[in-house]
């Protein structure tokens, strides 16, 4: 049969033609190209069709995990054919969890990182139905900014906080362009701005986050078209986020946050001062040489200034008061709420306004007030004198990361795997003496040693049996299971638990492993263990097989789950389960005048509770305005705790238990002691990381009083370490790789009481593995948020009416 020419081409063309369907790229990753290489990762896939069909299709993000698998996280989208009325480009989000293998993604600083990435990142699209037929590759065209990079010898760096400013456009946050020259600071900042249709609508966007400021933008374009992303930045703030709203000048638009909103508006209002803000924007006493002229850097900014008139709404707390006119008219300038495990600070005017931001001074100490960080920020210029900046100078300073006991030990099955390494050794021992002198000696005895090369092959034989027989026999029975789990929790929220599990299968082939029981629209998640590369050293050379990832379109859906690809060997996976837990530490407390804290805490977790931290913050004049913390080693369950004497009497009971302690006999786990985290737990935490010339890492997992799990829960309420003259070890600068969801400082500074403590025990969620319960063991480390009553201290922490 002949076709004519042109035919023939047609024909050709015909598979071409049916794939072109649609086209697309990848429009942006992360925020503003800014990513942790151990988060989730938020991607924005433009995609424009070809056709007047609409149809559904999948996106496809292929990595590495740890083992060299090949997750696929595949999101299924719905695409408006071509119309007259139908905007073609459309926008899809995606999210996946970056490779850390060898070094992670690229970071742009590295040479030839676009090509490097797009060869490491593939993204594609794909039918959705059938075998997944492939349609096109989304091509990557910009490179990606590591918000944690890995250090050298040469190059070291701080940790680094990523926040993210929503702005409709006119306000823009300033913080501090260059990093270089400054001292004083825990983590550096990385501050991008994006529009409120950037935001993600899934909580998994905001996962490399630290904070959210709020500036000018309108929080009812949240809601356009569904109200997926405000739920976002509340589940956001519920499980531990800070969210800042700055009021704009446009008030009214601001009470579409609802509950968010820690203040009840009243109205726009104006004064010929910024007294409130330069209380935020004055250096500290030790920066006053570092810029000569500069202690105001607010003078150049001309009246009036706008504020915001509020009444704090229940159960919130103010910072700061705004001082009017008239004598005694104030109104609150900073309140802080807690929010489920999180914290909304509200400011009462615009911080990004370009009326303000004319002046670029300054804003580094008005954002660490804001956020009530305890930085002490420096500002080094060439008139610095040496003795300002030795306190900070980071030189001779040694980045610790105190994340690695996260990450290993409690996911290693070690007896296991020693148990049949032994095992192994014994049988290749056995083998060699049977088959070879064991065998000719036999022989040499029978004086048949002729027949040596024959019995020697039998042996083998037998032995290959026998192999086979004992990998049959060892290598079945039920999963095994090794976890450290994090349960958080706060009254009338569903528990959040992050568990970091190892999960030994002695089986080959696909194996369902599934979360049950979750509250679906908080985000649960089960995933390959985004471990940061730095920490990965052992790495199969070739890769394994594919599974996927399913990434849901929307919060409702069914239990999360994966089938993973087994050859009878550990994985490790982390779950973010979300859902409701019988067991808590219930009860309130209340600040006293005296005495510092009063009611009563009982153990209802079920668990005898172990290395208890109860901390709050008691607002005072002079050494005893701090964030407090009293230790009890044992808690068992059902007990109920007197706060009022258990923090201010002795152990025994004979007298009052010592504000503070001397380090040269600090405690170690075996008796009840109280202090504060700046004078006292700090120092003693810090002075049990060690040090070194090169970056390192500390791991406490092996001992039974440890630092590195409180040290993570406060981070940011810990102060920079301090070089000291004469004083052999030198300031560490604090990473927390992995360690980053643990802060419980938003809850402590939004006036919450915080209760920490561990037990050791089965896994603390619902996991099945092929139907199967799984529940094995390791530690669970909880973090409660409680309710404080302030109101015997309001009139002694606010300004006088008169």
């Amino acid at each position: 049969m002949r076709f004519p020419k042109g035919g023939l081409i047609f024909l050709l063309l015909l598979p071409a033609m049916a794939l072109a369907q649609v086209s697309g790229s990848v429009e942006s990753i992360g925020f503003d190209s800014y990513f942790r290489p151990d988060c989730w990762t938020p991607m924005v896939i433009t995609v424009t069709p070809e056709t007047s069909k609409s149809d559904t299709y999948e996106i496809h993000v292929r990595q590495q995990d740890l083992d060299r698998d090949l997750p696929i996280f595949v999101r299924t989208i719905s695409v408006t054919g071509m119309s007259d009325t139908a905007s073609r480009l459309q926008r899809f989000r995606m999210y996946f969890s970056p490779t850390p293998t060898d070094g992670g993604l690229p970071d742009a600083r590295d040479p030839g990182s676009l090509q490097e990435l797009q060869d490491r990142l593939k993204v594609s699209l794909h039918k959705s139905t059938g075998n997944k037929e492939w349609i096109c590759d989304l091509p990557i065209t910009g490179t990606l900014n590591n918000v944690d990079p890995v250090g050298s010898g040469y190059e070291q760096h701080r940790g680094s906080k990523l926040i993210i400013a929503v702005s409709d456009g006119r306000s823009r946050a300033i913080y501090q362009d260059a990093t270089s020259n400054l001292l004083g600071v825990m983590e550096d900042v990385n501050l991008v701005t994006v529009h409120p249709r950037d935001l993600p609508e899934q909580v998994l966007g905001f996962d490399a986050a630290d904070a959210i400021i709020w500036l000018d933008a309108d929080p009812a374009q949240l809601k356009l078209g569904g109200d997926d992303r405000f739920r976002a930045i509340e589940t956001f703030v519920r499980r531990g986020g800070r969210l800042v709203i700055c009021q704009p000048f446009d008030w009214q638009k601001i009470l579409a946050f609802g509950e968010l909103l820690p203040v009840t508006v009243q109205g726009i209002d104006q004064k010929d001062d910024l007294a409130e803000l330069r209380l935020l924007a004055r250096p500290s006493r030790e920066d006053i040489f570092a810029a000569p002229g500069q202690n105001d850097p607010l003078a150049v900014l001309q009246p009036p200034f706008r504020f915001a008139r509020a009444q704090a709404r229940p159960n919130t707390h103010v910072r700061q008061y705004i001082t009017w006119k008239t004598a005694g008219d104030i109104t609150p300038y900073i309140v802080d709420m807690p929010y489920g495990l999180g914290e909304v600070t509200w400011v009462a005017q615009d911080l990004g306004d370009p009326s303000l931001t004319k002046t670029r001074n300054g804003w580094i100490y008005v954002w660490n007030n804001v956020f009530d960080w305890k930085n002490h920020p420096l500002l080094v210029t060439s008139q610095t004198p040496d003795s300002v900046k030795f306190p900070y100078e980071t030189a001779n300073a040694t980045p610790m990361d105190i994340g690695k006991s996260l990450i290993e030990r409690w996911m290693d099955l070690r007896s296991k795997s020693a148990w049949l390494i032994t095992l192994a050794i014994l049988f290749f021992l056995g083998y060699w003496l049977i088959s070879g002198p064991g065998s000719y000696t036999y022989l040499a005895t029978r004086k048949r040693t002729h027949l040596s090369w024959f019995v020697f092959g039998l042996c083998a034989l037998g032995a290959t049996a026998l192999t086979i027989l004992m990998v049959k026999l060892v290598l079945r029975g039920p999963p095994e299971l090794k976890h450290f789990s994090v349960v958080r929790m706060a009254p009338d929220q569903p528990a959040i638990v992050t568990s970091r599990i190892g999960l030994y299968i002695p089986r080959d082939g696909q194996q369902r492993i599934e979360l049950k029981d979750t509250t679906q629209e908080l985000g649960s998640t089960i995933s390959a263990l985004p471990m940061h590369p730095f920490f990965l050293k052992d790495v199969p050379e070739q890769a394994g097989p594919e599974y996927t990832v399913p990434v849901l379109d929307a919060a409702w859906g069914p239990s999360p789950g994966l089938s993973v690809p087994y050859r009878s060997t550990l994985k490790k996976f982390q779950a973010t389960w979300v859902g409701h837990i019988s067991g808590a530490v219930q009860g309130s407390a209340k600040l006293e005048e005296q005495n510092f804290i009063s009611g009563n805490l009982t153990n209802g977790t079920g668990q005898t509770l172990k290395n208890i931290y109860i901390a709050f913050h008691y607002p005072a004049a002079g050494a005893l305005d701090a964030d407090w913390i009293l230790f009890i080693p044992e808690w068992a369950t059902g007990v109920t705790l007197d706060l009022a004497r258990e923090f201010n009497r002795s152990t025994d009971n004979t007298g009052p238990l010592p504000l503070s302690w001397d380090l040269d006999r600090p405690p170690n786990g075996t008796s009840k002691v109280r202090g504060r985290i700046n004078l006292d737990w700090g120092p003693l935490w810090t002075s049990s990381l060690g040090g070194g010339m090169m970056e390192n890492t500390f791991d406490d997992t092996g001992r039974t009083f440890r630092v590195s799990l409180p040290m993570l829960s406060f981070f940011d309420r810990l102060e920079p370490m301090r070089n000291r003259p004469q004083q052999r070890q030198q300031r560490l600068d604090l990473l927390r790789r992995g360690g980053r969801e643990l802060d419980m400082s938003a809850s402590l500074m939004a006036g919450d009481l915080v209760v920490l403590a561990e037990t050791e025990g089965p896994l603390p969620i619902p996991l099945e593995v092929e139907g199967e319960p799984v529940t094995g063991s390791g530690l669970t480390f909880y973090q409660f948020a409680l309710p404080l009553d302030h109101s015997a201290l309001l009139s002694t922490t606010q300004p006088s009416a008169q």
